[in-house]
């Protein structure tokens, strides 16, 4: 069987392929509500790298291993399942100059049903509206984060300093910015890693010297609404997790000898309302 889908984007075709290779655009062009994980990182697009994220099939979750190959930048690049839910699945990726310089993205995807549950849980009908419906969210995603990128080219990239990175808001974010070719850290509770910087809004634990340096400073934290029944325990947890972890940033990035130029907090602005230049 096999499935094709064609988006005209306003990038050039270099621009274009640049985007596909950059970390987060496995995230911006699945689907939220296919719930498809990445696990780990991709390293690049290049012929004999691979991709693993996990999808839910029911109750469990399964993992497909994707092997790229055919890789032709700036005109295409492959994808072959190794491992996963499909008999076979091969999806070639072409990107094809316009007359106007801008770029067609080509997608065809062939693919063979398994047997047995699996075959008949996704079935042939089944499979293909869940093709037209994922690819028409990824070209609408792709058509407006190229444009954005696009409108903005001319300005410098900043590098990024996001509390709160594991969220659903806080994840698209970053992966947008890694798109974008803009440099993330994360604020974390836990060991940090590459890109990451540690903290303890609970306890007011934050190392300001970690903070300098930043253009501009995102906050989406607090624990989260709907994770549990809303007690009088829960309660002072939702709103102490927003108030300390709001008032420990403000107060350390206004002592920072190289301040953001931007600090941005989203975290319960649906609650407090626009406050304007209310202190």
């Amino acid at each position: 069987m096999e499935y094709n889908h064609t988006t005209e984007v306003v990038t050039d075709v270099e621009e274009t392929f640049a985007w596909h290779e950059r970390k987060g655009a496995f995230r911006r062009l699945m689907p939220p509500w296919e719930e498809a994980e990445q696990v780990g990182e991709s390293s690049s697009l290049e012929n004999g790298t691979r991709l693993t994220f996990k999808i839910p099939l029911g109750p469990v979750w399964m993992k497909w291993i994707a092997e790229h190959s055919g890789y032709n930048p700036p005109h295409s690049f492959e994808d072959t399942m190794i491992s996963g839910p499909f008999k076979k699945w091969h999806h070639v990726h072409s990107f094809v100059e316009t007359d106007d310089g801008a770029c067609r993205v080509e997608d065809r995807v062939q693919y063979t049903l398994p047997m047995g549950i699996l075959g008949r849980i996704f079935g042939s009908g089944n499979i293909k509206r869940r093709l037209k419906r994922m690819f028409r969210a990824r070209e609408i995603r792709l058509v407006k984060d190229t444009k954005r990128l696009k409108d903005f080219s001319h300005m410098k990239k900043k590098k990024i300093l996001i509390a709160g990175s594991s969220g659903l808001i806080g994840r698209q974010l970053i992966a947008f910015f890694d798109t974008v070719g803009h440099e993330v850290w994360r604020l974390v509770r836990k060991e940090p890693g590459n890109n990451q910087i540690y903290w303890k809004p609970s306890e007011g634990e934050i190392n300001p010297n970690d903070l300098e340096g930043f253009d501009a400073v995102i906050h989406l934290g607090g624990a989260g609404i709907g994770d549990k029944r809303w007690t009088k325990k829960r309660k002072q947890i939702l709103e102490e997790s927003r108030t300390k972890s709001t008032e420990l940033l403000a107060t350390t990035l206004s002592q920072l000898e190289n301040k953001p130029e931007v600090f941005i907090v989203s975290s319960a602005i649906g609650f407090y309302g626009s406050r304007g230049d209310e202190e």
